[in-house]
């Protein structure tokens, strides 16, 4: 493990350039990643009430984006070179490339935006990007024995990343120690709660909460049945894609309910603090599950342009 240079990564990101040529004013529901048009959009308005934005220009292709889930921070991927560029999304400004090295081939984003990660496949290198202070360190974590990740998870306090690998997870802190954790099989999906270690897994062992997952490791069988996606909103409440549909549950009292929604929900990805998005960006309207009350109901948003 090698430590790097201490950078300024927080303040790259949070600031807003003065030349910027994009504005979002009011009220956001959040972001998405426009794979079609290569660039990310607002979603404007609050739930049941909302449009999409025009996109967002940062002045290249956005080959990728990583959005953190309360909604307020992204990375992104673009150019040529495939450098890492970060960007606040409260007032979208200029984004600032990072000063680490191009060629990024996978990103992730902490749910709160304090910490990231950044994988490069050509060296089988990860950088762990902590934010929380004006000069942030990176941390760089060498993953070519395990193989490329086919999704990575990063915890708010940048404490290490859980990575998917072959159906499995593997934990794999600052500190370089790393290990698998038994038990869990069939993983689709990974995802720190909010300022916390508790990960949150979707697989075929059903909806999985390991309680301080670089610590004691503790499991818990939110759900058993097999799960396609999880998130979990900050207010401890979870929702499952099933192959039979969109499910809520409560943390605290385990109560799950099924939610209803007359469209095909195919994902599920927070959008901010209690929203999350429920079926691709495309063609057709974006499917909304808002979280905010006891009860999850779902609305659209109209297709853009």
């Amino acid at each position: 493990m090698t430590i790097g240079m201490r950078l300024g990564v927080a303040a790259l990101i949070c600031a807003a350039g003065a030349t910027a040529q994009n504005t979002v004013q009011g009220p956001q529901v959040g972001w998405i990643w426009d794979e079609n048009d290569l660039s990310i959009r607002a979603i404007l308005g609050i739930p049941g009430s909302s449009v999409m934005a025009e996109p967002y220009q940062p002045g290249f292709a956005v080959k990728t984006a990583a959005i953190a889930g309360n909604g307020e921070s992204a990375l992104l991927v673009g150019d040529e070179e495939q450098q890492v560029f970060g960007v606040s999304l409260r007032e979208p400004g200029e984004p600032r490339r990072l000063p680490i090295p191009a060629g990024a081939s996978r990103i992730a984003l902490s749910s709160q935006g304090l910490a990231g990660a950044v994988y490069y496949a050509s060296s089988g290198k990860l950088m762990l990007l902590k934010m929380t202070q004006p000069e942030a360190a990176f941390v760089e974590l060498d993953l070519s024995t395990e193989g490329a990740p086919e999704a990575i998870a990063v915890a708010d306090d940048a404490a290490g990343v859980a990575i998917r690998v072959a159906g499995g997870v593997m934990m794999v802190r600052a500190d370089g120690n790393r290990w698998k954790l038994e038990g869990i099989e069939q993983v689709l999906t990974i995802g720190f709660m909010d300022n916390s270690s508790d990960l949150l897994i979707a697989g075929g062992n059903g909806t999985v909460i390991v309680s301080d997952a670089f610590g004691t490791g503790k499991l818990r069988v939110l759900r058993e049945k097999a799960a396609l996606a999880a998130a979990a909103s900050n207010a401890r409440k979870v929702l499952v894609l099933e192959e039979s549909g969109l499910v809520a549950i409560d943390m605290e009292t385990g109560a799950a309910g099924t939610v209803e929604c007359t469209c095909t929900p195919t994902t599920v990805n927070r959008l901010s603090n209690s929203i999350f998005r429920v079926n691709e960006y495309g063609n057709g309207p974006v499917w909304l599950a808002d979280s905010t009350q006891e009860l999850v109901r779902t609305v659209f948003v109209p297709a853009g342009q």
